[in-house]
């Protein structure tokens, strides 16, 4: 039997957006035009299948010409020449937002993924990727809640500068609100880090349970 911290990590194995290579429509499109640098040129290199995959990007007003290569060592570049749609939403202030239609099922999104084993320039639903916040655990979920939560106060994560004072320029209203939110992140924190911590607690007390009388004698 394994010890304390042995068997399987959980939510290892699982591609996320930020393994992936991408494209934004923010990066390609300006004011509603086609920025002036093209072609666009995106690379990464998956190390997972030791694949570089170049991504070579010509935006137009209605559509994306897209060269994807993938080069692999020890076989032939793999070129799929892709034409991608874009349509134009106006936004509530005026202008116009771009959308990037996926290649596989159609729909206008902000992001484009390029995986070097499947058709490129999928959605994130098509291409089956994952936030990294989605791999995450409960613990560490409930940590950087609590982490983003001090931030935004202004406060380091040692326990000794807690509650800290308003920051300046802040509205007290604000404030108040923010310590309630930062106050309710630290208390689900500590609930999680109980039950995280609580088999080594166990672990411990039947270690000494264990042990012989002698040698508590001999420690005394």
């Amino acid at each position: 039997m394994g010890g304390i911290g042995s068997g399987r990590v959980k939510g290892s194995g699982k591609l996320t957006t930020e393994d992936t290579l991408s494209i934004l429509a923010s990066e390609l499109y300006k004011s509603g035009r086609p920025r002036e640098e093209s072609p666009v040129i995106r690379r990464k290199r998956d190390a997972r299948h030791g694949i570089d995959v170049i991504v070579s990007i010509v935006p137009d007003k209605n559509h994306l010409e897209c060269t994807v290569t993938r080069v692999e060592v020890g076989s032939e570049p793999k070129v799929d020449e892709i034409r991608v749609r874009v349509s134009w939403t106006p936004c509530a202030l005026g202008g116009q937002r771009a959308a990037l239609h996926c290649v596989g099922c159609g729909k206008g999104v902000r992001r484009l993924f390029v995986r070097p084993l499947r058709i490129p320039l999928l959605c994130r639903s098509c291409a089956r990727l994952r936030y990294s916040s989605q791999t995450r655990s409960r613990y560490e979920r409930r940590r950087a809640k609590l982490e983003e939560a001090r931030a935004r106060l202004g406060a380091s994560s040692a326990p000794y500068t807690w509650p800290p004072p308003k920051p300046k320029g802040m509205h007290w209203k604000t404030y108040d609100s923010l310590l309630r939110e930062a106050e309710a992140a630290e208390n689900a924190y500590r609930e999680e880090l109980e039950k995280r911590l609580a088999p080594y607690g166990r672990w411990l007390s039947r270690r000494l349970a264990q042990r012989p009388l002698g040698d508590e004698q001999a420690a005394s």
